[in-house]
């Protein structure tokens, strides 16, 4: 899944068809709460790191790698 422009926050997105990227941002907030044991009432989580081109470069050095 490529993020193209979607750097709003969790269903707050400018564009359509952005769910299945939501869905998989709310899992892991969740997680990541769950992991700390952490309020989310008290604590934020961002998720997105990568965007745009390096984060094509990392899932397509990852696939290649796991191709050797």
């Amino acid at each position: 899944m490529c993020e193209h422009d979607d750097v709003m926050w969790v269903c707050c997105r400018y564009y359509d068809g952005t769910e299945h990227i939501d869905e998989m941002e709310k899992l892991c907030i969740k997680r990541a709460l769950d992991l700390f044991k952490l309020s989310p009432d008290e604590w934020g989580v961002n998720v997105r790191p990568y965007s745009g081109s390096p984060a094509n470069f990392a899932v397509y050095t990852g696939m290649t790698i796991a191709m050797l």
